[in-house]
């Protein structure tokens, strides 16, 4: 084997260990695709549920660091860079107000988790009652 498999090796290793590694290939993925777009998209006007997912996931992503991936959907969809200010705007039009900064996203897929489980607890009940 020559030193400079060896080296690549070590290399790919180091990386891998203090986790740079899915972030190098995140921002290549990003540039390449920028790299390979013919020029601005054509701003299409969407609908507003799409603007509020678009929103939601920009928010998700940002707040995790992921700013390649954000990078890559606000120039595919064509909007504009997820601002925090907006966030009081994205609560009053999906409905919560949650008392965390956690992004949107985690507060949605809690309150549905808590209904599910209200629903088993109360279908769970409501089994018992007739099994008796």
């Amino acid at each position: 084997m020559s030193s400079n498999d060896d080296l690549k090796k070590a290399l790919v290793q180091a990386l891998e260990n203090k986790g740079a590694l899915p972030q190098l290939r995140a921002l290549l993925r990003a540039e390449i695709y920028h790299v390979l777009e013919d020029g601005p998209r054509e701003r299409v006007d969407l609908p507003r549920a799409n603007a509020v997912i678009n929103d939601l996931v920009l928010e998700y992503l940002n707040y995790n660091g992921y700013r390649h991936t954000a990078s890559v959907l606000e120039s595919e969809s064509g909007h504009t860079s997820w601002n925090p200010a907006n966030r009081a705007a994205l609560e009053a039009q999906i409905g919560i107000a949650p008392k965390t900064k956690l992004p949107l996203l985690y507060s949605m897929v809690s309150s549905s988790q808590q209904t599910v489980g209200q629903q088993q607890q109360s279908n769970s009940r409501h089994r018992s009652r007739f099994s008796s």
